[in-house]
């Protein structure tokens, strides 16, 4: 921590009240020491929920250290590195002969109190077959414990729960003897499948529920459906005009684009989706001209 540079030192007497006579004394060694701020290199994170960082400065031979945490000697922290659990500042002394030198302060940050929080990963309403991920908050030293309806699910003691089933859950988090308990996150399933005979219903009088009046009318049917749809569109006094029909999912992202033009007053466009696309609500936009009309369209496997 200390640099000791040598310089060698001559004194000449001058001639004035000696008679004229001049000498040279013996050699004084001057030592200058040039101290070193020692700097302090954590092993990990200094802001942390749980657990500890290894503070650590040089390690020299004859060194003397002393840690102090907000401006106190730690005892028996004489070591060159010093392992910290507690929120506090953290700074080393270090000794080297006569040269004393003391490091910047580094801010340790332990989080204070146990809580447990979920988090879903995407809509907690959806049709059967489809499902949610929930995310609990995570730090180390924690162990899990995922509730339905106030009673534990059997093998959920992970990190995150894919919830499939409606109801209301909760998530335990346990570090040491202490625990503690999410809100609840309520995941609701609705059934979105129809019958074949209402399919066929739906087809046949689709036409017939359209106002051949209207400017502009627009129905998918089936609906809710398995990917495979057809939507139609009324536009009376609306002919030769550009169309784009869009569908997008929730979040916003288009899964379904196609651009024609309108011959008939009437139009039925046959649509099959990818069939890797998740069950859920999807929004249909069809834009003609300059009319948009957007309706939802709900996706069941």
């Amino acid at each position: 921590m200390a640099e000791c540079n040598n310089r060698e030192l001559r004194l000449e007497s001058g001639s004035n009240g000696n008679n004229g006579l001049t000498g040279t004394s013996a050699i004084v060694n001057v030592i200058v020491n040039t101290c070193l701020t020692p700097v302090i290199t954590a092993s990990g994170p200094t802001n942390f929920c749980s657990g500890s960082v290894v503070l650590k400065t040089n390690s020299v031979q004859g060194n003397i250290y002393q840690w102090k945490k907000d401006g106190v000697n730690i005892s028996g922290a004489t070591n060159f590195s010093y392992t910290a659990s507690i929120s506090g500042d953290y700074q080393v002394k270090v000794i080297q002969g006569s040269c004393i030198a003391w490091s910047s302060p580094i801010q340790v940050r332990v989080g204070s109190g146990l809580s447990a929080s979920i988090t879903p990963g995407g809509p907690t309403v959806f049709c059967t077959g489809g499902n949610v991920m929930l995310y609990a908050n995570t730090c180390s030293g924690f162990t899990y414990q995922w509730k339905k309806d106030a009673v534990n699910i059997p093998g959920a003691t992970g990190s995150s729960y894919m919830a499939a089933a409606s109801g209301s859950y909760q998530l335990q988090v346990t570090q040491g003897t202490s625990s503690a308990w999410s809100s609840l996150v309520t995941v609701q399933v609705n059934s979105c499948r129809i019958t074949a005979i209402e399919k066929m219903n739906e087809f046949e009088s689709v036409s017939e529920r359209m106002d051949p009046s209207s400017v502009f009318e627009m129905k998918v049917y089936p609906n809710p459906n398995n990917g495979l749809f057809t939507i139609g569109i009324n536009m009376a006094a609306i002919k030769e005009e550009k169309i784009n029909m869009t569908i997008v999912n929730m979040l916003g992202e288009a899964v379904y684009t196609k651009d024609f033009s309108a011959q008939d007053e009437y139009i039925k466009e046959v649509v099959e989706l990818d069939k890797t696309l998740p069950a859920g609500i999807y929004i249909l936009r069809v834009m003609i001209g300059n009319i948009v009309e957007n309706t939802n369209m709900v996706l069941a496997k």
